[in-house]
C-alpha cells in the first residue's frame, strides 16, 4: 500500500493554510491536541493582546512550562502567525512574561481579543 502526501499549504503552515486539504485536517478530531500529545496546546486568551502588551494572560497558565533560564531555556507560544518567547510565568494572574516578540520575523499578531 502507497500513502501519498500532497497536502500543500505553501509556506503558511496548517494553522493558516486555506487549502481545502488544511480544512479538512484542522477538523479532524486527531488535530486536536487534546487526543494527539504530539499537537501543540491551545490555550485561549484571558485578556486582549495588542502589539504593546508587556504580558500575554492566558485561560491555563497550568499549560505552560516554566522557562529553565539557568540552562538558557525559554517558553515559546503562538498566538495567530507571532511567536512570541517568555521568560516569566506568573501564576496568580495567569499571565506569561519578559516576552520577546516576532521571533524568527514571524507576523507581529495585532491586536487579539480575548477567547482566541
Amino acid at each position: 500500500m502507497n500513502i501519498i502526501n500532497d497536502v500543500s499549504v505553501t509556506g503558511s503552515g496548517l494553522w493558516a493554510a486555506q487549502t481545502l486539504q488544511a480544512e479538512f485536517l484542522r477538523a479532524s478530531k486527531s488535530y486536536s491536541p487534546d487526543i494527539d500529545p504530539r499537537l501543540p496546546i491551545h490555550v485561549p486568551l484571558a485578556a486582549n493582546l495588542t502589539a504593546n502588551s508587556s504580558v500575554i494572560v492566558v485561560g491555563n497558565i497550568l499549560a505552560f512550562p516554566n522557562p529553565d533560564l539557568g540552562n538558557a531555556l525559554v517558553g515559546s507560544v503562538r498566538v495567530r502567525q507571532e511567536v512570541i518567547l517568555y521568560a516569566n510565568i506568573f501564576l496568580g494572574n495567569s499571565s506569561l512574561g519578559n516576552l520577546t516578540r516576532t521571533v524568527g520575523n514571524t507576523v507581529t499578531s495585532g491586536n487579539v481579543i480575548a477567547g482566541n
